[in-house]
C-alpha cells in the first residue's frame, strides 16, 4: 500500500515539473511559420543576387522544421490535448452509438467531460462509504460479516475491512463490463482513480491534462487488486451481490438502496467513457439496476436491442434485464401475501379501467391512490410499498416512482416553527413518487407539547397542494392505524384504502429462508432442513405481538453464517462443498 500511495504522489509531481510534448496542431503551425518566413526573405534579398546567403537561409528553415517535428510527441499526432477546453464532449452523448473494433479509443482520448464525470462519481461514491462506516450499527455489522484474518491468524483491523469491502465492490462492477486491467481502454479510468483515491489518504485531485499518467498507476495498484479479486473468487454472497450492498442490508435498506445507485452511476459513467455501450455493459447495467427499483436504466434496453438487430434481423428482439420483471410479475413473486396482492391488484385493474375510460372520451370516477399499510413489522410493508410506487410510474400516475421512506424522527422536530420545515424538506424529496411513513401513529403520541400535529397538518396542506405529484402510504400495527386515522378528519378524508399483510406461515418463513440460501449458493443437508422446520414451527406457535416474522427470518439466516464461520474456522482444508454446506449444528434455536 506504501509503494501505491509513493507512486501517486511521484507521478502528481512529475505531472507538474515536466514540460508537456508539442502537439501535432502546435507544430504544423510553427513549420507553416518559417517556410512563410523563409520565402519573404528569399524574395525580398532576391535569389538571383545573393544565392548563397538565400541557400544558407533554406538550409536553417529546413532544420528548423526537422527539429520541431522531432520534438513532437508521436502519441500527441493520434490526439490533440485541449485541456482548456471545458465545453462537452461529444464522447458523453447520453445515448452514444456502437463504434466497431478498429476504431477503439485510449486513455488519451477521453475528453474533459468523461474525466470529469468519472472523478465526480468516484468521490460521490467515497463520500457515501465514508458517512456510511460513521453509523456504529454499520461498523459492527461489516466487522462481523468480513471475518477475515492473516496467514498467523490475527484478525484484519477494521480499517483494513472496510477498504477491502469497498474494493471488492468497485472492482465487481468494473469487471462486470467486460473490460480487463490494466488496460489502455478509457474505462480503465474509472477502476484506476477510484483505487488510487481510495489508497491515497491525501485524497489527490486528478487534473485532466494528467490523464495520460493514469495508466502509469496501474502496474502498481494491479498487483494490490490481486487480492482483491482472490476475495471475489471466494465471496459467499453469490454471483450478482455486493459485499458493502449486503452489510447495509442488515442495518438499513434505504442505505443499501443508495448505494446501489452509486455503484450504479460510477459503473454506468466508466461505461460511456469511451463514447459508447456496448451489448455487455448495458446487461450489466441492467442487472445492477434490477436490484434498485428506483434506478431508471431504460436507455439500456436501446443498446441491448439495437445489437441483436445488427446481429441478425430475423432474430427475436432481446429484452433487457430491467424489462425482464415488470413490478405486476415481482409482486406476483412475492412469497406468501396473497390477500395484498389481490387488493393491489385490485387496485391496479380499477386504475386501467378508468384511464382506457378516459382515453375513450367515457365518465370516470376519481381514485383515491393513497393507502394504509396496516400488520406486525417484518410482514413485507416497505417491499410492497416499493413495488406499488413502481405500479404507479408504469401506468403513468407517477413521473419517477421513487419511494422515500421516514417515520417520526424525520418529521418531528425538537424546537418550535422547525418541524414544518423538516417535514416540507421530506415531502420535496417525495415528490413525483411516494412517500411512506412507517409507524404514523408515533406522530401523535408526544403529548400536547409535542409537535407531531403540526408535521400532520403540513403533510395534509402539502397533499392538497401536491395531489397530482405526491403519493403517501401509511404505515403502523392495525389497531393503532385504525385509531390513528378515525381520530383525524383530515387524515379519515384522504385515506379510505386499507391493505393487510398478514403474519407469515412457518412454511411461508421457511421458503424466504431456503430464498436467502439459494441467493447466495449455500444449500442444506438433510438433517439441518429437519431442524430448519423444526425452529420455525417452533417460532411461529409461540410467537408474540412483537414476532419480527421475515426480520426474524433474516436474523436466523445471519445467525446461521456465523455457526458455520465458527464452525469452519478449525477446518484446515476448505473446498467449495464445505463452504456451502449448512449443517443441523448451524442452525439456531430461535429466541
Amino acid at each position: 500500500m506504501l509503494d501505491v500511495h509513493y507512486n501517486i504522489c511521484l507521478y502528481m509531481k512529475n505531472a507538474s515539473t515536466n514540460p508537456q510534448p508539442i502537439s501535432s496542431e502546435n507544430a504544423g503551425c510553427g513549420v507553416v511559420i518559417i517556410c512563410i518566413v523563409a520565402i519573404s526573405i528569399t524574395v525580398i534579398l532576391g535569389w538571383m543576387e545573393y544565392p548563397v546567403l538565400n541557400l544558407i537561409i533554406c538550409m536553417i528553415a529546413g532544420l528548423l522544421c526537422v527539429g520541431l517535428v522531432a520534438a513532437t510527441d508521436p502519441k500527441a499526432l493520434k490526439a490533440d490535448d485541449k485541456s482548456g477546453d471545458n465545453k462537452p464532449s461529444p464522447m458523453l452523448d447520453p445515448k452514444p452509438k456502437s463504434v466497431p473494433d478498429s476504431h477503439r479509443r485510449t486513455m488519451r482520448d477521453i475528453g474533459p467531460a468523461e474525466f470529469a464525470l468519472l472523478q465526480s462519481e468516484v468521490y460521490r461514491l467515497y463520500d457515501f462509504v465514508e458517512r456510511a462506516c460513521e453509523r456504529k450499527d454499520v461498523r459492527e455489522r461489516l466487522d462481523k460479516v468480513m471475518n477475515i484474518s492473516n496467514e498467523d491468524d490475527t484478525p484484519w483491523d477494521f480499517g483494513l475491512k472496510k477498504q477491502m469491502t469497498i474494493l471488492v465492490d468497485v472492482k465487481r462492477a468494473y469487471d462486470g463490463l467486460g473490460h480487463g486491467y490494466p488496460s489502455d481502454d478509457p474505462e480503465s479510468i474509472g477502476l484506476t482513480l477510484f483505487a488510487a483515491y481510495y489508497i491515497d489518504n491525501q485524497r489527490t485531485k486528478w487534473e485532466y491534462k494528467d490523464r495520460f499518467l493514469v495508466k502509469d498507476l496501474q502496474p502498481s495498484l494491479s498487483s494490490y487488486l490481486k487480492n482483491v479479486d482472490i476475495l471475489i473468487s471466494k465471496s459467499p454472497f453469490g454471483e450478482n451481490v455486493f459485499f458493502f450492498q449486503y452489510i447495509l442490508g442488515l442495518c438499513d435498506e434505504d442505505l443499501s438502496m443508495q448505494y446501489t445507485t452509486l455503484l450504479y452511476r460510477f459503473a454506468s459513467a466508466t461505461a460511456k467513457a469511451d463514447g459508447t455501450v456496448t451489448p455487455q455493459e448495458a446487461k450489466w447495467l441492467a442487472t445492477i439496476a434490477h436490484q434498485n427499483p428506483a434506478i431508471d436504466a431504460s436507455e439500456m434496453e436501446a443498446y441491448i436491442s439495437d445489437s441483436t438487430e445488427k446481429e441478425d434481423k430475423l432474430a427475436p428482439r432481446s429484452v433487457s434485464a430491467v424489462d425482464e420483471k415488470k413490478a405486476e410479475e415481482e409482486l406476483r413473486e412475492l412469497i406468501g401475501l396473497q390477500s395484498v396482492k389481490d387488493d393491489v391488484m385490485r387496485l391496479t385493474n380499477f386504475v386501467r379501467i378508468q384511464q382506457e375510460r378516459a382515453h375513450l372520451g367515457m365518465k370516470t370516477t376519481s381514485v383515491s391512490y393513497h393507502c394504509v399499510f396496516t400488520g406486525n413489522p417484518g410482514t413485507g410493508k416497505t417491499t410492497v410499498a416499493r413495488i406499488v410506487a413502481r405500479i404507479y410510474k408504469e401506468l403513468g400516475i407517477l413521473k419517477k416512482g421513487q419511494l422515500i421512506e421516514t417515520d417520526r424522527s424525520g418529521l418531528v422536530a425538537e424546537y418550535v416553527g422547525q418541524t414544518a420545515v423538516k417535514t416540507n424538506k421530506v415531502i420535496d424529496s417525495a415528490l413525483d413518487g411516494v412517500l411512506f411513513i412507517d409507524e404514523a401513529y408515533s406522530l401523535v403520541q408526544g403529548g400536547k407539547e409535542d409537535y407531531g400535529m403540526e408535521a400532520i397538518a403540513t403533510l395534509l396542506k402539502r397533499m392538497e397542494d401536491d395531489r397530482e405529484r405526491l403519493i403517501v402510504i401509511l404505515a403502523g400495527y392495525e389497531g393503532e392505524m385504525h385509531t390513528f386515522i378515525q381520530a383525524n378528519p383530515g387524515l379519515q378524508s384522504r385515506f379510505n384504502r386499507y391493505i393487510h399483510f398478514e403474519d407469515y406461515s412457518a412454511e411461508e418463513l421457511k421458503r424466504i429462508f431456503l430464498l436467502n440460501v439459494k441467493k447466495l449458493d449455500y444449500k442444506l443437508t438433510d438433517a439441518a432442513l429437519d431442524k430448519l422446520n423444526q425452529v420455525l414451527s417452533t417460532a411461529v406457535a409461540t410467537k408474540d405481538e412483537n414476532f419480527g416474522n421475515a426480520r426474524f427470518v433474516r436474523n436466523l439466516f445471519e445467525r446461521t453464517l456465523e455457526n458455520q464461520a465458527t464452525r469452519l474456522s478449525t477446518v484446515t482444508s476448505l473446498t467449495k462443498e464445505k463452504l456451502s454446506e449448512i449443517t443441523e449444528e448451524d442452525i439456531s434455536i430461535a429466541k
